[in-house]
Order: C-alpha cells, then structure tokens, then sequence
C-alpha cells in the first residue's frame, strides 16, 4: 500500500502558552513541528507543516511548510483545508492531519486511520475526540471552503455533518493525545519526550 501524505497542524495561536509558540517549542533538540513531522515521516511520505506564520523557526527543517491558502485566521478547519490542498496537488485523495500539540500519538495511529473507509476518521481517546488528529477525504474540499466561507469555525461540527468516524485508542496510565496548551503540560511533556 502506499504510503499516505500528512500535514502537521502548527498554525493555532498558542495563547495558553504565555510566550513562545507551541510549534517552536524545543522537542529533543528540534522545534516541536519539525519533532511531530519526524514521527509521521515514519509512515507517511511526504509530511509537510501548516505553520500559517507561526514562527520562523518551524521552517527550517527538512519539511515542506506552507501558510492557510484562505486569510483571515480560520483556526485548525483552515489548516485542514490547507492540507487538503497539499494532498490534492500530489494526486492524493486522502490526506493525515497531527495537531503539533499532541507529540505522543500513537504509533499504529495511521495504519488504522488508513483502515477507516468514512470521508472522514478522527482520533478518539477515553471519551474525548481529537478532530485535528484524522484522515481527510480530499473530495470535501469545496464543502469545506462553503462551510469556511460562511462564517463557520467548528472543526468537530463540520467533521460530523460530514459522516466523520471517531476511531479510540485507550488511555491507560497515559493519553496518546495528551495536548501542550500550557506551560505546565509542556513540563509533563519534556518529562515524557525524555523516557
């Protein structure tokens, strides 16, 4: 089977942070961007970063970046109809997204989104779904710019009018989609990235 493309989405504003972008964020010696795109680049060819100006720092590494193709900072819908149209332009009619908050998804994390024949699969842990974390059936793409266009922002409530199937992983004494929104998770995180 061929391998499938993937976008890391690192274009979120990162307030939560109170400084530094989460994308710039150090991962074992790599912006945390470029450390997300390493992992997928393990099961995906290409991997690319929507960044959408989030520092300058994500773009130097060996992944392709690209900004929001539509202005107006849409948040993570925007980064995912960016990644639809980096999947298209390479003939691709699906495309992974990695949210760059979420470093320890798992490692079968494409091979079963891959497995998931719904337009649309999200990640799902415990109880709670990870819609930046999914597979994209590049075919939406027009009813997503309709949705965008319309003033619309909900990743979810779009995900789900769409048919989108959550997919679970289980927590354990760990969450594969623990989120760094803060300076506080972004400690747990280091302890974690040094195990």
């Amino acid at each position: 089977m061929k391998s499938p493309c993937a976008v890391v989405l690192a274009g979120g504003g990162s307030r939560r942070m109170q400084g530094p972008h989460k994308a710039t964020l150090d991962a074992n010696g790599v912006p945390l961007a470029q450390y997300v795109a390493m992992r997928l680049s393990q099961t995906c060819d290409p991997v690319a970063i929507s960044y959408n100006g989030s520092a300058d720092a994500v773009l130097n590494g060996p992944f392709s970046c690209f900004p929001d193709i539509l202005s107006g900072s849409l948040g993570p819908l925007a980064g995912i109809h960016g990644a639809m149209t980096f999947a298209r332009q390479l003939g691709a009619d699906r495309v992974i997204t990695v949210a760059v908050d979420t470093p320890f998804f798992p490692d079968d994390f494409v091979s079963q989104m891959v497995q998931v024949g719904a337009p649309i699969a999200v990640a799902q842990s415990g109880d709670r779904v990870h819609p930046a974390c999914g597979i994209w059936s590049v075919s939406l793409i027009s009813d997503l710019e309709t949705y965008l266009m319309s003033g619309e922002r909900r990743l979810w409530a779009w995900a789900q009018s769409q048919g989108a199937v959550p997919v679970d992983w289980p927590v354990g004494h760990w969450d594969p989609f623990f989120n760094i929104n803060t300076p506080q998770d972004y400690a747990v995180a280091v302890t974690k990235l040094a195990d």
